[in-house]
């Protein structure tokens, strides 16, 4: 199980501390070719990393959550929270 399980969010589960840190970040991180940075110009930079400021592991966890148990799709799971955070 990763710590952006959809299955987190049901409460049936306890995420246990882990003080020795012997489990590894899942942190998300966004990569483009220069090229694409080039072309989309310096407000592209500036989005994607607005967006990733937000892709918290809970936010993650609820995306997740709304595609593999309420059964949206992707893309209504993704517009949805555009939405929730001003990004859209």
């Amino acid at each position: 199980m990763f710590t952006t399980d959809a299955r987190l969010r049901s409460g049936s589960y306890t995420v246990l501390d882990d003080p020795k840190h012997v489990f590894g970040f899942q942190h998300v991180v966004p990569i483009f070719n220069r090229k694409v940075i080039a072309a989309e110009g310096p407000g592209f930079a500036q989005t994607i990393n607005a967006l990733s400021a937000r892709l918290t592991t809970r936010a993650m966890q609820k995306l997740n959550a709304a595609v593999d148990i309420d059964k949206d799709s992707p893309e209504k799971a993704a517009r949805a929270f555009l939405r929730a955070n001003g990004l859209r």
